[in-house]
């Protein structure tokens, strides 16, 4: 979680309402951080930490030297430390870091490169500007679920692949997942229509080419027996 949004007490909320446990980096300002019980010298060598441990919440905060100073809050409740590598110069040295940091430094990175992926030719609501707000509000909702839905299908290739060594689908990269989405936008018709025959699904190419003959089915063929299966 980036540290925009990360504090105890939003972490505290979603284990104890929701049972969603989550790591982030949190600044030290934050209501709940105890800066004062985790100070570190200003002359600490990189390694050096001070965490503080809560059962009752079963939250970490932990302060960790780097070549900067950073902070955790965590309710994944990752105990112990390990050793990485960091780069200074031309040498590579050994760190002591914490195991909670390990496990944030390993998923990092959704925020930034959703926000790339939208800014750099993906995104609606950053292409135009609107009067209305709730204009922009509703592309960056929909430039959000198109993010999701991309990164959902490439996730479902590697869950099938672990399950079938012949799986018919394959990953496909940005440019191709909006193409393929541009063209069943601009293709669509509504066959309950009066005097509309269906055929968009079916006279794609775009997306035969991309899924090899394997697509989702409409909405309206949804059968509860072959999907329960």
């Amino acid at each position: 979680m980036d540290n925009r949004y990360a504090a105890p007490q939003l972490l505290a909320i979603m284990l104890s309402n929701y049972n969603i446990r989550g790591v982030g980096t949190c600044k030290a300002s934050r209501t709940g951080y105890d800066s004062e019980r985790l100070q570190l010298p200003k002359n600490a060598e990189r390694g050096t930490f001070k965490r503080l441990i809560d059962p009752r919440l079963g939250m970490i905060i932990t302060r960790w030297r780097d070549s900067k100073t950073l902070q955790t809050v965590s309710t994944v409740m990752k105990h112990g430390k390990s050793i990485i590598q960091r780069r200074v110069g031309l040498k590579i040295i050994d760190v002591v870091c914490p195991n909670d940091i390990i496990l944030y430094q390993q998923g990092m990175g959704g925020v930034d490169r959703g926000d790339q992926h939208r800014v750099v030719g993906a995104g609606f609501a950053n292409v135009a500007h609107f009067k209305k707000w709730y204009k922009k509000a509703f592309f960056g909702i929909a430039d959000f679920c198109l993010l999701q839905a991309f990164t959902a299908w490439n996730l479902s290739i590697d869950a099938s692949d672990r399950r079938s060594s012949e799986s018919r689908r394959k990953k496909i990269v940005k440019w191709e997942f909006y193409s393929v989405m541009a063209e069943e936008m601009m293709s669509y018709v509504d066959r309950h229509e009066d005097g509309v025959n269906d055929g968009s699904m079916s006279n794609n190419r775009t997306l035969k080419k991309y899924m090899d003959g394997h697509y989702p089915k409409s909405y309206f063929e949804f059968d509860k027996k072959i999907h329960s299966q």
